[in-house]
């Protein structure tokens, strides 16, 4: 034999390399509680959309504020994203 190869053929290699449990040994499948997995849920599918506001804020706040240096609190106003929209598409 050379070297590298197994003595073994390939069928008897995969055997071995299952796990093997104890005899009388009893498997115990780990259950969460209901209530952990209902509140992942939650914050799963609640958490995805508040962190994509918490991003647009930043990045209005970002834009607006800093490097547009106007106040913070015009962001919340309506006409302030109309003249935005409206200079970004008129007519030239």
């Amino acid at each position: 034999m050379t070297q590298g190869q197994s003595p073994k053929p390939p069928a008897a290699q995969a055997a071995d390399k299952q796990p093997r449990s104890r005899p009388g040994a009893k498997k115990t499948k780990r259950t969460t509680p209901r209530w952990v997995t209902i509140t992942r849920r939650v914050l799963v599918y609640a958490g995805i959309p508040m962190l994509f506001l918490i991003c647009l804020y930043i990045g209005l706040y970002i834009g607006y504020v800093k490097l547009g240096e106007q106040p913070a609190e015009e962001i919340w106003q309506w006409s302030t994203w109309k003249h935005v929209y409206d200079l970004v598409f008129a007519d030239s």
